[in-house]
């Protein structure tokens, strides 16, 4: 049996396209993916990705969803493997938030976790401010990054291949 996929949205919906991770989950949702692809587990996981982690009881391949700031134009769409994620971390910021994913990862498998794979699909925000919803560029490019990880899940799953 394949281990279960877990698709993390991460980010908080009150700073505007830090929210992006979440927003990206909630459309996938309202999609069906969850019926199409039974193996798919979507998470809110607002800013709580490592609580999320935490609490995995079984082998889990992730594929998380985020805010990035990496210093590349805003719209700017990256996919990291985990062996990738720390070279790219030695850039800017990377993250919006105060632990990294490579940080997250390494305490949960502290933890006990067991993550065999983990995909990393960010995006360059365009504002993070106080603001429920997501700025003019970010709503355009939701339908296309929305895409972008549905191709990854079902990649993942076996289906046809990513976009």
């Amino acid at each position: 049996m394949a281990s279960k996929l877990l698709v993390i949205g991460a980010g908080n919906i009150l700073m505007g396209d830090d929210g992006v991770g979440v927003r990206v989950v909630q459309r996938l949702r309202e999609s069906g993916i969850e019926r199409e692809v039974p193996e798919a587990e979507l998470v809110d996981a607002g800013t709580s990705a490592l609580d999320v982690l935490m609490d995995c009881d079984e082998p889990v391949r992730l594929l998380v969803i985020d805010a990035v700031a990496a210093g590349k134009p805003p719209g700017t769409v990256y996919r990291f493997d985990r062996g990738q994620i720390a070279h790219a971390m030695q850039g800017a910021g990377f993250s919006l938030h105060d632990i990294s994913l490579l940080d997250s990862l390494k305490l949960a498998e502290m933890g006990g976790a067991e993550i065999e794979s983990a995909t990393f699909i960010g995006v360059e925000p365009f504002e993070v401010k106080p603001s429920d919803k997501l700025s003019p560029g970010m709503e355009a490019l939701l339908p296309k990054l929305t895409d972008i990880v549905r191709g990854e899940i079902l990649a993942a799953a076996g289906r046809k291949g990513r976009n």
